[in-house]
Parts: C-alpha cells; structure tokens; sequence
C-alpha cells in the first residue's frame, strides 16, 4: 500500500462524495489484519480464508463536526464539550427469570453456592441473601455508568426524562442528579431560539419535505406520479417493491451469468426477495415479459446485439452521484456507435413526468462527458414494454437543469 501510494491514488480516482468513505475502508481492513486473531497468518491466503468465515463489520468513519450518538460504554475514553443524557428516568427493568446465581469468594477454590433461579421475583428463601447481594452488584455496576456518563462532559451536561409508567424500587439517574442540577428554560413556541443561561442559540427551520422522493434516489421511479399521489404509505410502498422487482430481474437476466439461469426462475426469486404478493408478482412477470419480448426493448437486452453493456452503472457529475438503470452502445446503420441511457418505469408515460425528464437528461449529459464526441441518446422503457426516446427534446430544455 505504501510503495503503490494507494491512498493517494484512491482519493484522485473516487468521486469527493465516497473519498472519505473509501479510504476509511482500506484503513479499516489495515486494523482488522491486526486485530483479527491477533494477526497471527503466514500470509494474504490465511488471512482471506479469516475474513471470510466470520462477519465482520467496518466502523463508519467518524466526523468531527457532527453529533455522536453513543451508548455509555461506548463513550468510555472519550470526550465532548457538550454531552446530553437521554432518557434519565427510564422505567425499572422487569424481574430476570432463570438467572444463575453463584457465591464464590475470591480466596476460596471452588464456589460456595451455585443454583439457578426460576424467577427473581419468588426466589427459595435460602437463596434470598444470595439474590439480594447480586442486585445490589447491578446498582453498584449501574452507578460505575452514571459516573462515566457524567464524566464525559467537558463543560456542559444535559438530562432529558420520559416520566416512567412504574414506579422504581431504587432512584434512578434522573432522581439523583436533578436535585443537583439547574432546569432549562423553555421558551415560548413563537421563540427564534433557546436560551441556555447568557446564551441564544438560534433554532434552525428546517424545509419540508416534498411528498415525492428526490428522482436520484434507488427506487423513487416506482411507479411514477400517479404512485404516490393519493395513495396510503402501504400502497406506494407495495409500488416501490415491485418497481425494485423488476430492475433487479432485468439486472439479472443482462448480466453476465443472465443465460444459465430460466427467466422464470430469476423472477421467482425477485419475487420472493421482495416479498411480492401474487397479483404483484403476476404483475412483474407481465412487464418483465413485455419488456424483453418488445421488438423496440428487446434489442437493449440482447448482447450479441450491443458493443458494450452495463446495469446499475454508478456516475459522478458536477459533485453528483448517480446510477444509471442501464447503459449500452449499439452501432447504427452505418457502424457508428450510439451510446444508450436507459431508465425503467413501471408508470405508461414517464415523459410527462417533468422530474423524470429532468433526471434522464442530467444522466446522458454525465455520459457525454465521458464519452466526448460520441452521439448518446436516452430515452424510458415503461412497465408495458415500450420505448419512450426523450433525447430530442433534451437540446431546447437543457437549461432547466444545467
């Protein structure tokens, strides 16, 4: 890594958006050959085989300037100006059942006391004494976490309570620091900020949410205005499954192992992997079949017909990430080729969807970029099996956009 200089040439090839994502990743499997089985392998082989037989998981890198959401022992070691503790007063745990209960001095052999608990709240009586000393283990453990939650704070800290439906039988965090602490003004609904002693820290209004999900998110295109519009949160969701259904089918089939497996059988198990009902998945399999029996669509899915081909096709443009359903070229008449921007609809007439517009146009500028002098043309291939050509309205419109 270091005589290649990776992360250098890493961070030049990567888009800025993933840059810092990326080279978290490659020092993040650095620290694992360290810390996996104390990096005890012969060589890259072992240490593969390791990776491979466990689940591991890459910590996502930390930013300075956001807020860590932690739990109390995961914020041992570490600091922060301002620390707040949510929920103080949570309700007192119910009674364990089936606990093992052993007595076992430190200077003595072997254990003194060793029986399960069928349930804490009507122990043996011989076991009374030994269940009390280990509850009062717990609230000694619990009060070692207050004291490490409190000692976080640098200058400032901050409890928040939901008053408990039941009452505790011991004080909980909140009962013993608020007598200790100040109250937080609250201000008035119509107030521009909150107030914390000498200072205003000025509230920010946050801007609402459109009902339709942004055009570059996976999934949004499910099933077009009409979707999502008018319908129950299940009903756009069931859309969004089926839209989801069928890129992956046709993802599938065009890709490199799509000839070894039956149509059939691929959208059986898209079927499945979205939990699609049978009149959706009567649905999937009518556009599916639509789709790749069009003699308009049909050609974009054969590759004996295309030069080059490519699903979910990940771009970066002016500082934006995007991926593209499907990308091919084709060589016209004349033997030139064309290159392909592909976008799947479920919906009849995307073209009237001013946003999906806007999101095909952007994408076959990001590929003329790359594909400079070269003709790129996009256009729709609706749920019905039909090829919708938008590239000719892009040149009179490119300033909505751009």
């Amino acid at each position: 890594m270091h005589e290649g200089d990776l992360m250098a040439r890493l961070a030049a090839a990567v888009p800025a958006s993933e840059r810092r994502a990326r080279l978290h990743a490659v020092e993040a499997l650095l620290a694992l050959a360290l810390e996996l089985d104390g990096g005890r392998y012969s060589g890259l082989y072992g240490f593969v085989r390791a990776l491979k037989s466990r689940a591991l998981k890459l910590g996502a890198p930390a930013e300075p300037d956001a807020v860590q959401l932690l739990t109390v022992h995961g914020a041992k070691g570490l600091e922060a100006k301002v620390v707040i503790l949510m929920d103080a007063e949570a309700g007192p745990a119910r009674s364990e059942s089936m606990a093992l209960a052993i007595s076992w001095p430190v200077h003595e052999p072997v254990p003194r006391t060793v029986a399960f608990i069928v349930s804490e709240s009507r122990p043996p009586p011989s076991l009374q004494a030994l269940l009390d000393d280990e509850k009062d283990q717990r609230q000694r453990e619990e009060l070692n976490a207050l004291y490490v939650a409190m000692t976080r704070a640098r200058s400032r800290l901050l409890l928040s309570r939901t008053p408990a439906k039941r009452a505790s039988a011991s004080a909980s965090w909140w009962a013993r620091v608020q007598p200790q602490a100040e109250p937080l003004p609250v201000p008035e609904a119509a107030s521009t900020g909150i107030v914390a002693g000498d200072e205003v820290a000025p509230l920010k209004v946050l801007p609402v949410v459109a009902p339709l999900p942004m055009p570059d998110e996976p999934g949004a295109d499910a099933e077009g205005t009409a979707a999502s519009i008018g319908q129950s949160p299940e009903a756009v969701e069931d859309s969004a499954a089926l839209g989801e259904a069928l890129h992956r089918v046709l993802e599938w089939h065009s890709g490199p192992q799509g000839g070894a497996h039956a149509l059939e059988r691929l959208m059986d198990a898209a079927a499945q992997m979205y939990g699609l009902d049978s009149r959706r998945e009567e649905r999937l399999q009518r556009s599916v079949r639509a789709i790749l029996g069009s003699r308009d669509c049909g050609p974009f899915f054969d590759a004996g017909q295309l030069a080059w081909q490519g699903n979910e096709v990940p771009l970066s443009w002016r500082d934006r990430d995007m991926r593209l359903d499907r990308l091919v070229c084709r060589h016209d008449a004349s033997g030139a080729p064309t290159w392909w921007v592909l976008d799947y609809k479920l919906h009849p007439a995307p073209q009237h969807n001013p946003d999906y517009i806007t999101q095909l146009w952007r994408y076959r500028e990001a590929v003329m970029a790359l594909q400079p002098g070269e003709p790129v043309r996009c256009a729709f291939i609706t749920g019905q099996g039909k090829l919708i050509d938008c590239t000719e309205r892009v040149a009179g419109a490119a300033d909505l956009f751009l």
